[in-house]
């Protein structure tokens, strides 16, 4: 299965896979971090440990991914 699927983006559900570019330059246990970070900032977002890092790390890579394609972050 590719790592990259079903990603959803903070605040911008229509990007739902990433630009190989920037995600591709992480290894796995880190790209599955990120993927980690996105689904926990868009589904759950509760405040648990860590909470924090998962939402700058999700707002970072949808920040990271627009800019990719072109548009604003």
């Amino acid at each position: 299965m590719d790592e990259r699927t079903k990603i959803t983006y903070v605040d911008d559900p229509t990007i739902d896979q990433p630009i190989d570019d920037w995600f591709m330059n992480f290894d796995p246990r880190q790209r599955k971090e990120i993927m980690l970070a996105l689904d926990y900032a868009q589904n759950y977002a509760h405040g648990t440990s860590g909470h924090m890092a998962y939402m700058v790390i999700a707002r970072f890579a949808t920040m990271v991914e627009k800019y990719a394609r072109g548009g604003d972050s």
